[in-house]
């Protein structure tokens, strides 16, 4: 996702915004050409809640990879269809890490 936002949303992940204490959310991002916040949170099979967001004042990208997300839609909360990132990684493949590209050349 991370990679995903950067190419196609024009964000600068944050590096120093991954650790274990912003339980919220994953990572903070930059936008390259306003400067606004927005932070990103991702989870496996077990659907999002947008309500549990709302109490941030950012944008917010929500990423499932069951595609299920729960809650009140908010204009500042934007969930990503999974079979976005899926196509994504297929076609940017070189702008993978080189783990990530044998897994997409296994799954072809």
């Amino acid at each position: 996702m991370a990679i995903y936002l950067q190419v196609t949303q024009d964000y600068h992940i944050i590096p120093s915004s991954c650790k274990d204490d912003t339980m919220t959310y994953e990572f903070e991002l930059k936008h390259r050409q306003t400067g606004k916040s927005a932070v990103a949170s991702k989870s496996g099979w077990t659907p999002l809640n947008i309500d549990d967001y709302d109490k941030l004042d950012t944008d917010i990208f929500l990423l499932a990879t069951s595609g299920q997300y729960h809650g009140k839609p908010k204009s500042n909360i934007k969930t990503i269809d999974p079979d976005v990132i899926c196509k994504f990684l297929y076609e940017q493949t070189h702008l993978l890490p080189d783990k990530m590209k044998v897994w997409i050349e296994l799954t072809r």
